[in-house]
């Protein structure tokens, strides 16, 4: 772009090129108050736009991609130091599983939108319907401890027949709610005494009319403890193995995994290739 146009005739754009009438915008803390208002309308066109690209097959995934951002201008900048880009924006999107393109987005902006809920479920939710994908049945959706519950597993099921397949975050106690997984964090001490690949699994049968279905979670020892919660492949694993390295050797180990591990690795990336064909 440098080389293309000059500074000056760069600014003379930035200053004059609107997408919104700025005398329509209303105040913060009123109830119409968007904090997109200036930027609603092209990012309404591009979401409209992406699902023209591709259609979406069986499997989708949800996960949070970052746009770059240091300046003051935005006042919803978020902190996220696990992800490449550690500081921007932070942006909820749904992308075909296979191709890893993006189906729809939904840009977070804090507790600056009073009109939208911030829960994971509701999130999962908004991003299904913008993608126009609840009309057909029988998708699975992937998605990570921020998103995994058996709350959100019900609810995909009971309202889209989808299923899910997730990781949840072991802790040391139970919420006391009909929400529950079967298995707690292990100790330090019970950790080390297990082998690498051990792992156990349980059911959860539950009803919606006249319909049965089930909830699998699986507790894995890999290099540290691992839970899946999955609806989609219910049974019992066998015969299934991944390959660990091992350190100061060359060759790698043979470990034994269970079958969410394994359609858990398969599909849920999308979010992060997307991202990476974007940097490139």
């Amino acid at each position: 772009m440098s080389g293309k146009r000059t500074r000056d005739a760069y600014e003379f754009l930035r200053l004059n090129l609107h997408f919104a009438d700025n005398y329509k915008q209303q105040s913060e803390g009123s109830e119409g108050y968007d904090p997109l208002f200036k930027v609603r309308y092209p990012l309404d066109i591009i979401d409209k736009g992406l699902r023209k690209v591709w259609t979406a097959g069986q499997h989708v995934t949800i996960d949070e991609s970052m746009i770059k951002y240091c300046g003051r201008a935005v006042a919803f900048v978020q902190y996220m130091p696990a992800k490449p880009i550690k500081h921007g924006i932070k942006v909820f999107c749904i992308c075909c599983a296979v191709s890893g393109i993006m189906l729809a987005y939904e840009v977070y902006c804090g507790n600056k939108d009073k009109k939208t809920d911030g829960t994971s479920v509701q999130v999962c939710d908004r991003l299904v319907n913008e993608a126009e994908l609840t009309k057909s049945r029988g998708r699975t959706l992937y998605t990570d401890n921020y998103y995994t519950s058996i709350k959100l597993a019900k609810h995909l099921f009971e309202k889209y027949r989808w299923t899910l397949v997730g990781t949840i975050v072991p802790t040391d106690k139970k919420t006391r709610e009909d929400h529950d997984i079967p298995f707690l964090k292990l100790s330090n001490g019970a950790r080390n005494q297990l082998d690498q690949g051990w792992f156990r699994e349980a059911c959860l049968r539950l009803s919606e009319g006249r319909t049965h279905y089930y909830l699998q979670c699986t507790t894995w020892k890999d290099i540290k403890q691992v839970l899946f919660l999955s609806n989609n492949k219910v049974g019992r694993s066998d015969d299934l193995t991944v390959q660990r390295r091992v350190r100061r050797k060359r060759t790698r180990d043979t470990i034994v995994a269970p079958q969410a591990q394994a359609d858990y690795v398969t599909n849920y990336n999308a979010v992060d290739r997307n991202d990476q064909d974007s940097a490139d």
